[in-house]
């Protein structure tokens, strides 16, 4: 992006840093982010802990429900 929204959450580290809108970062909590390269392909990859369901390609994500993430917040 050109300009950083006042809403953003800014994350640097190691020279990276990544923008995430306000109505993104609650999808994102526990969410680890790294950058491969692989003989077929590099990017960016995202392990979150709270998908429960993906399809293959990424492009499509179901998260756990909203009551569990609460019954494994109350947990720890």
């Amino acid at each position: 992006v050109a300009e950083v929204d006042p809403m953003d959450e800014v994350v640097e580290q190691e020279g990276a840093r990544v923008m995430i809108a306000p109505m993104a970062q609650m999808f994102l909590f526990g969410t680890e982010i790294d950058y491969e390269t692989s003989l077929l392909e590099s990017g960016f990859k995202f392990r979150n802990p709270n998908v429960v369901d993906a399809c293959g390609c990424g492009e499509s994500i179901t998260f756990k429900d909203i009551s569990e993430l609460e019954a494994e917040r109350v947990e720890k």
